[in-house]
This record gives structure tokens, C-alpha cells and sequence, in this order.
């Protein structure tokens, strides 16, 4: 984002009017791409698409042919990166923030003999979800813990960009409730807005970053996309990760530039 669009955009966090901005914005987004959006729909008659509001609530954009590939994709690179790191095989699978499904509804067809969870704390797209996406368990969470989940149940747990809409005393007691929730030789597999992510901070912003510091644009509602943190690779490895082992950290996954951290418990 251009520097004259951050300052434009925290001026309207300021003033309380960035709510009200998001909802003209849909209703743009939802003009422009809805011949697109048709033209899917007629060629896809059986993939049940979402509500245009829970949509761009969680991927800022209402565009149906993206949400379907980029969807596939990811959920095939997370299955692609995760199984070498997981050697007795992946018979659970957890998505902590699943939104309207975007990624966990391919992972059926791509793990057959796993158990998927999916979990969401929008209590409509749980609901949405749970009327639409066979062969998935959706539960809703709060914005903080706990999961109503069993200890040590899953081979692998991710979280995609979930982290980058929490505080930072709420990311640490969300890491927390993961790692009850992973087995002994489970993987943890994250999202966060990193170094290249980065360069879009404001200059204060910016210097907080370089020294370490996770960076929170607050005045909206915490769990929510404009509810934004970024994470300095430092403050991950040292807090958030404290009790993993980072196995993995890259950037531009599936076409991202955040960050992707792949990590076991150290028990």
C-alpha cells in the first residue's frame, strides 16, 4: 500500500471511520467483479460459494474464481510442506480460523484418511461451513481461549493470517492453547506479516519493527482483518515461539508475502 494510503487509512482508524469506509468498500469490490462473478458461478453450479460479507471479512475480496484456486493451491502447498515434517503420516488435521473455508474444504480430497477440524470464532461462517463443506468437524472459538478440543489430538495445526489480526497478549495466549491441542510429533504451521510486509509501515511503525517489537494497528474490533499486527522474525523465534522449534521460515508462499513458520514442540 502507498505510503499516502497508510496515512490515509490511519487517519480513519482514528477517527472510528474505517468501519464505515470497509462497508462502501464492499459493496465496491462487489460491483466490479460481479459479471466474473457470474460467469463462475454458471460454470461451477456445485461449489457452494459464500456470502459475499463473510467473504470479504476474511480475504478482502469478493472474487469467486480467486477464492476457489487459491484456495486449492494452499491447501496443497500446506499438505506438500507439512508431510515430510510429519513422518508417522497426518491422521488430524486442525485450521484455527478457518473463515467461510476458503482452504479446509480441498483437504478432504486431499487427505482422505484424516480427521479435519475447522474452527472460526465468526460465529456465521462456522455456521456456513457446517451447511456447505462435508467431511469436516466445525466448532466456533472466542476471540480468546479456550477450544472446545481435546489435548494432544492433532498430527498438524495451521493458522493463516490469524496471528496478524491479534493482539500481542492474545497471540500468546492463543500459542498456548495450539500446543495443548498438538500431539507430541505434531506440526504447527503460521502465517505472519514479516519483513516484506514490513515495508508498509508507517515510520514509527517502522522503528518499533526494527527494534523487535510486535506493531498493532488498533481502534477496530480485535480478530477482524483491519485489526492488523506485524511480527518481527526476532519476536516470533524468541516469544511467540518459545516452547517450538522452528523447523521452517520462508516468504511468499502460494503467492503471500507474509511469513510461514513451520514448528514442532520442544517437550
Amino acid at each position: 500500500m502507498k505510503p499516502q494510503l497508510q496515512r490515509i487509512q490511519q487517519f480513519l482508524r482514528i477517527t472510528g471511520l474505517l468501519s464505515l469506509t470497509e462497508q462502501v468498500r464492499l459493496r465496491v469490490v462487489q460491483a466490479k467483479s460481479y459479471r466474473d462473478n457470474q460467469a463462475f458461478i454458471q460454470s461451477n453450479p456445485l461449489f457452494a460459494v459464500p456470502p459475499a460479507p463473510l467473504a470479504y471479512d476474511a480475504y478482502g475480496y469478493v472474487n469467486w474464481s480467486l477464492y476457489h484456486q487459491s484456495g486449492q493451491d494452499v491447501a496443497k502447498g500446506i499438505v506438500k510442506e507439512a508431510q515430510p515434517l510429519c513422518p508417522k503420516g497426518i491422521t488430524s488435521v486442525f485450521e484455527w480460523g478457518c473463515g467461510p473455508g476458503r482452504v479446509i474444504r480441498w483437504l478432504p480430497e486431499l487427505l482422505p484418511n484424516a480427521e479435519i477440524y475447522g474452527s472460526d470464532y465468526n460465529i456465521e461462517s462456522v455456521t456456513w461451513c457446517q451447511q456447505h463443506i462435508s467431511d469436516v468437524t466445525f466448532v466456533q472459538n472466542s476471540l480468546l481461549p479456550p477450544l472446545l478440543l481435546p489435548d494432544n489430538k492433532f498430527d498438524l495445526v495451521y493458522a493463516i493470517s490469524v496471528f496478524t489480526h491479534l493482539s500481542e497478549e492474545v497471540c500468546l495466549q492463543w500459542i498456548d492453547e495450539l500446543a495443548r491441542v498438538i500431539n507430541k510429533d505434531g506440526l504447527l504451521a503460521i502465517w505472519t506479516n514479516g519483513d516484506k510486509v514490513s515495508r508498509n509501515l508507517l515510520p514509527n511503525e517502522k522503528a518499533q519493527y526494527d527494534r523487535g517489537e510486535l506493531v498493532s494497528r488498533t481502534n477496530y474490533s480485535e480478530g477482524k482483518k483491519l485489526f492488523l499486527s506485524f511480527h518481527p522474525p526476532q519476536w516470533v523465534q524468541s516469544r511467540l515461539f518459545s516452547r517450538f522449534k522452528v523447523l521452517q521460515h520462508f516468504s511468499g508462499f502460494t503467492g503471500t508475502s507474509q511469513d510461514v513458520w513451520l514448528a514442532k514442540l520442544e517437550r
